[in-house]
């Protein structure tokens, strides 16, 4: 009887326990779960490290030197130095504050979250933002340090020269440079095809992208705006040197040369990428079969872009090289490995040129020159890269005013 009745019991126990939902079921307690260790990984941007805590990044300062320095007596012209230099200095601390975005927000926003694979991760970002951060960082604790000796300062052209031009951080930096800068257009079209198929990436990034904090510095403006640093300090440099006299002014003017000279060793490296990104289409398209005369008995094939006794292709090379113009000629020098200029190799083709046997032409929409030696019987052509349009078009009129003025052989 008793055994019955507990059977009895368990039979409308389970009926009844059948009935009541589970507060917590196998697949809620794994969502549930899901959901604890998201909020426990929860992802903080650290724009404060101790890399760069010495700088202040982040606190506000005046928009020019002059408005938080009214009561100083000064002329006009030391005034106008004293914005510029602070305009040096204030621009590249907002450009420290880009780099440390572009980092510590969005790159390491994607890692932490997991959102894209590293791979991926590198073609969005290229993974030199370390060095570019490592340069910037040196050159603006520098500048902050000159700033602090004095409320008025005499020179910044001694750093900017030695950063620039001979700085421990110098070959590292156009490195990143040029890798940043020629993967610039190949980051903008990812960011805009992901933003359209990856639904996870697209909420990252408008949650963060929305974040006044970080100053209204979306993904794309980050990138353009480090694109665009090389460009600026030409511009600034030249306008110190314009303020400066003496000894001072020659001290800016090579500061000035050193920043020029940086910019387009980067323009150079990213030209000798984009050459050769060319070639590589022209040459996947180039019939095997086909032969082009080389001289008046010989042939040239597609095998001959292979160098003799080796597997090593053929390269176009991009050569950085000054130009002399003269009233009659015009001459082509690099820099040797003692630091003297030498007349440019070209192999057969000729670097002393008779202006009179010199045709140049305009490289459309580009900073680009072409020269065309009509030298019977060996006509040359070659392309010649300029820092600036600007640049191509003085070059341009100079070499026309000059075969204009050439004598008459």
């Amino acid at each position: 009887m008793t055994i019955a009745l507990i059977r009895a019991l368990d039979s409308v126990t389970k009926s009844l326990l059948d009935k009541i939902p589970n507060t917590i079921a196998t697949s809620d307690g794994r969502y549930l779960a899901t959901q604890i260790n998201k909020k426990i990984r929860k992802f903080i941007p650290e724009v404060n490290k101790s890399r760069w805590a010495d700088l202040d990044l982040w606190s506000e300062e005046p928009a020019t030197w002059s408005s938080s320095n009214s009561s100083l007596k000064l002329n006009e012209k030391e005034r106008k130095k004293q914005d510029i230099i602070y305009e040096l200095y204030l621009t590249e601390k907002h450009h420290c504050q880009v780099l440390v975005i572009l980092q510590q927000v969005y790159q390491e926003g994607l890692r932490i979250n997991g959102i894209i694979d590293e791979a991926k991760r590198n073609e969005l970002i290229p993974p030199v933002l370390d060095a570019l951060l490592d340069f910037h960082l040196n050159f603006l604790r520098q500048l902050k340090r000159k700033r602090l000796e004095t409320e008025i300062v005499d020179s910044v052209a001694e750093i900017i020269y030695s950063e620039f031009e001979k700085g421990e951080r110098n070959q590292t930096a156009v490195y990143a440079y040029t890798e940043f800068c020629s993967k610039y257009d190949q980051c903008g079209r990812l960011y805009d095809e992901w933003m359209i198929k990856n639904a996870e990436l697209r909420k990252f990034f408008d949650q963060y992208e929305q974040d006044s904090t970080y100053k209204g510095r979306t993904f794309k403006m980050c990138l353009l705006l480090i694109a665009q640093r090389l460009t600026k300090y030409p511009v600034l440099v030249e306008k110190i040197a314009e303020v400066e006299s003496g000894s001072a002014k020659e001290e800016s003017m090579r500061a000035h040369q050193a920043v020029k000279k940086f910019a387009m060793h980067v323009n150079n490296e990213i030209t000798k990428i984009e050459v050769n990104k060319r070639w590589d289409r022209i040459r996947s398209q180039i019939d095997h079969s086909s032969k082009g005369r080389f001289g008046p008995n010989d042939f040239f094939t597609y095998d001959d872009l292979i160098l003799n006794g080796s597997d090593e292709e053929r390269r176009i090379i991009c050569i950085e090289v000054i130009i002399v113009l003269f009233d009659d000629i015009l001459i082509m020098l690099t820099n040797s490995s003692n630091n003297k200029y030498v007349f440019l190799d070209r192999g057969s083709g000729s670097t002393v040129i008779a202006l009179n046997k010199l045709l140049v032409r305009e490289v459309p929409r580009s900073t680009k020159l072409f020269f065309l030696l009509s030298d019977d019987p060996c006509p040359d052509l070659f392309v010649v890269s300029f820092a600036s349009k600007t640049d191509v078009d003085q070059w341009k009129k100079a070499i026309e005013m000059s075969k204009n003025m050439a004598p008459k052989h």
